[in-house]
């Protein structure tokens, strides 16, 4: 028997991320933040909100939204909310979050990045250092089971010590590296730090950020792990992968990817070891339905840190800041 519906939540900003990717049919489900708290057992959707006359109606018929509302302001002073979620473009994150936290709203899930520079980032950091309201970022891959099957392995070392990692990102075909770095690329740099459990630190950067061409390209070191990472344009399809080098195995996991590989003695060469493929899989990832399963066990007080903070976000935009500065003096 399903739980009384009692968590009320509110989304503002009702465009893809928000709203209209649970209509994707080849997406897993949920894929949207409307459709998480739809499917949750707990939670009702007792309001949203968008600038856009069109999405607004289409919100309130799609899910069945007694409130829409074209001013977050207004609806933050007129409606019950205690999970909101914040899915506009990241440069209104900061006054949306301000505005939140003034409503004293129990928990606040907002979209990646966290912010559109790091002026914004650190300012919102600050103002949640002030408030009880408890923050979670939307960097979905914590929360996914295959990224979650891939930390466990560098743990543990079951392969070993991972050697290094070569992360790709690639949004777009005309996209600028900026904004590729900016938006997707979030998500590899908070990955990064989650796989490794380590600080971040760029030696060195390839390419221009505002080239439509060609990618960027950084040398990371996330501790002992040297790590190459590639984010941009000139590509017609998506790519978000890490290849992750062990010293007695390989792991590959991205987008609709998971291939795992453990060194053996060689068929091909006498006295040598190459790596072969394991029977392996891992491709349902629940990644949207983990984070808000985070939002809620937070707002009913069985956890008070979310696996995703806003420092987490900050850390994210201060690398993805850091490689923009370093490429400007290469």
């Amino acid at each position: 028997m399903n739980k009384r519906k009692h968590i009320k939540c509110a989304v503002i900003g009702l465009g893809r991320i928000g709203s209209t990717l649970e209509f994707d049919r080849l997406r897993e489900k949920p894929a949207s933040h409307a459709g998480a708290i739809a499917a949750h057992p707990e939670c009702e959707i007792v309001a949203g909100c968008d600038s856009n006359p069109a999405k607004c109606d289409a919100f309130k018929k799609d899910w069945h939204c007694r409130s829409v509302y074209d001013e977050y302001a207004r609806m933050l002073d007129e409606c019950e909310i205690d999970i909101l979620h914040i899915a506009t473009p990241p440069e209104t994150h900061c006054e949306i979050l301000k505005c939140a936290l003034l409503h004293n709203i129990p928990v606040i899930v907002c979209e990646k990045p966290l912010a559109a520079d790091l002026a914004d980032a650190e300012k919102m950091a600050r103002m949640a250092k002030k408030s009880s309201s408890r923050i979670v970022v939307n960097h979905e891959r914590r929360y996914a089971l295959n990224y979650a099957r891939a930390k466990r392995i560098i743990d543990s070392r079951q392969y070993g010590r991972a050697v290094s990692i070569i992360a790709k990102v690639c949004m777009g075909y005309r996209s600028k590296a900026a904004e590729v770095l900016l938006d997707d690329g979030t998500h590899m740099v908070d990955l990064l730090r989650f796989l490794t459990g380590c600080k971040l630190k760029v030696h060195h950067v390839m390419g221009d950020p505002t080239s439509r061409n060609t990618p960027l390209a950084s040398l990371i070191a996330a501790g002992d792990t040297v790590v190459l990472f590639e984010v941009g344009p000139g590509r017609d399809h998506v790519v978000f992968e890490v290849d992750i080098s062990f010293e007695t195995g390989r792991l590959r996991v991205g987008n609709g990817l998971y291939e795992e590989y453990e060194s053996v003695e060689s068929p091909y060469y006498e006295r040598m070891k190459s790596l072969r493929r394991k029977d392996v899989s891992c491709s349902k990832t629940e990644y949207f339905k983990r984070m808000f399963d985070d939002a809620v066990a937070l707002f009913k007080g069985e956890k008070q840190t979310p696996d995703s903070s806003i420092e987490d976000g900050l850390e994210a935009i201060r690398v993805i800041d850091r490689i923009v500065k370093r490429s400007a003096h290469r």
